[in-house]
């Protein structure tokens, strides 16, 4: 029996210019790390949507991006709730997951508004 693995679409494909932010969130920031998001929107790049967010690390913001589905939901779902108000930051991590099927995806986890 052959097991094949669904085709992963690199994230600068879908992306398009990335001029906009500094890179894949779990690239910029890594796995299991606190982070304060400050805002976040959806685009449509070349080949899908993704999420661009705002992170607040100290006083610094950083945009980054990713076009994970489930981190996809979860900004929409913020934006939605009407979360992103300009006043509060939403703590939470990134987590990297591996499905029964052995595909990898990412979700933020542990939202705290």
């Amino acid at each position: 029996m052959t097991q094949t693995k669904s085709k992963q679409t690199d994230l600068n494909d879908i992306v398009g210019d990335t001029s906009d932010n500094e890179g894949a969130i779990q690239e910029v920031f890594g796995f299991n790390t606190e982070l304060q998001i400050l805002g976040g929107e959806i685009k449509e790049g070349k080949k899908g949507k993704y999420a661009l967010i705002t992170v607040l690390e100290d006083i610094v913001e950083h945009k980054v991006r990713s076009s994970a589905a489930a981190i996809i939901e979860t900004i929409e779902e913020l934006i939605r709730k009407d979360s992103f108000n300009g006043k509060d930051t939403i703590g939470c991590m990134v987590k990297k997951n591996t499905s029964s099927n052995d595909n990898v995806f990412f979700t933020l986890v542990g939202l705290k508004e």
